[in-house]
């Protein structure tokens, strides 16, 4: 929507499908970041990138933890490129679906910035991300199996 109330039709090219096993690893990510959580965000990352966990954590560990300061001001667009940036850094291999969802983050991003340069992707999705991160707190705290009290 332009700022004179015009739709502009935009074609990106973009279109990919994203298996939903790398959705959810994904989610866990975004997830992860938002929470400022250091720990899931290395595992989750190293995890979706399928490399050794081993291997690589004290590695990257350094650069995450700058990288998710970071991101408390950044959009989306820098949530992935800046781990992208720290995968490419360490010779780790960027998944194909990541590359994919960076894409129509940036381009996402872009069409947020042409709209209301105040805004970025990130405020508008902190809300969404919020509830997703209490949803995934209640459903860890219904698996939780209670013993009896006699």
């Amino acid at each position: 929507i332009q700022k004179d109330g015009n739709i502009t039709f935009i074609d990106c090219g973009l279109v990919t499908k994203i298996e939903k096993e790398h959705l959810a690893m994904m989610r866990k990510l975004l997830l992860a970041v938002y929470a400022q959580n250091i720990d899931e965000t290395v595992k989750n990352a190293l995890i979706m990138c399928n490399v050794s966990h081993k291997k690589y954590h004290k590695v990257i560990r350094k650069d995450m933890v700058a990288y998710l300061e970071h991101t408390k001001d950044s959009s989306l667009g820098y949530w992935f490129m800046g781990m992208v940036k720290i995968f490419i850094k360490h010779r780790i291999p960027v998944p194909y679906f990541l590359s994919s969802f960076g894409r129509g983050a940036i381009v996402f991003e872009g069409a947020i910035l042409s709209y209301d340069p105040a805004y970025n992707s990130a405020d508008i999705l902190k809300d969404i991300l919020k509830y997703a991160l209490h949803q995934e707190i209640i459903d860890n705290i219904k698996d939780i199996k209670y013993a009896k009290n006699d």
